[in-house]
């Protein structure tokens, strides 16, 4: 795929969504094959993904798109992230436009948490250009993964000045010394 990716040029948008939250099971190990070739993706501008971990950092591994950032970065991980993303990081760290963000939104809702890490605008509106989530419906596992997440990603981070932490779940029970989500039926 990323050989394909390398022939547009001028590719504005990407966007790679999967319906199941696994991998492939008969999956061979990226370090048995020779490295790839990266390809500069210079329109680039916004990347949105779906999916489970080992994806995106095969996928992020042979690209480059110093122009990411004006349209925003919108990952979504299925569940808990149970291991570190260290070229999805270094992807990040490539990425000159990603250097300047100031503001970070840690939120918590049913089915969801997320990181957004953005910069204020002229007129005082988040933009956004990193938005990391993890869909999971138990919020200790919610917790864990934002703390991975926020882990994962020191560099997008290091310039965050404001932090706003929101919880908007319908409903929370205190259940044994932990959150429990309960919705009405």
């Amino acid at each position: 795929m990323v050989a394909l990716l390398s022939v547009l040029s001028s590719f504005e948008r990407l966007c790679l969504e999967f319906d199941l939250p696994q991998s492939h099971p008969g999956r061979v190990l990226r370090q048995s094959l020779p490295p790839l070739k990266r390809s500069i993706l210079p329109a680039l501008h916004q990347f949105r993904f779906k999916g489970v971990t080992e994806y995106i950092e095969e996928l992020v591994t042979g690209i480059d798109a110093p122009q990411l950032g004006g349209g925003g970065i919108e990952i979504t991980f299925f569940n808990e992230i149970d291991r570190d993303c260290p070229r999805l990081a270094q992807f990040m760290d490539r990425t000159p436009t990603l250097r300047a963000l100031d503001e970070a939104h840690i939120q918590f809702r049913d089915g969801l948490a997320g990181v957004r890490i953005g910069y204020r605008g002229s007129r005082s509106r988040l933009l956004e250009d990193i938005r990391i989530s993890v869909s999971s419906r138990v919020p200790y596992w919610q917790l864990l993964s934002i703390e991975k997440v926020c882990n994962s990603f020191v560099s997008p981070f290091s310039t965050i000045e404001d932090l706003y932490i929101e919880c908007r779940y319908l409903r929370l029970v205190w259940k044994k010394d932990a959150i429990e989500n309960i919705r009405k039926t």
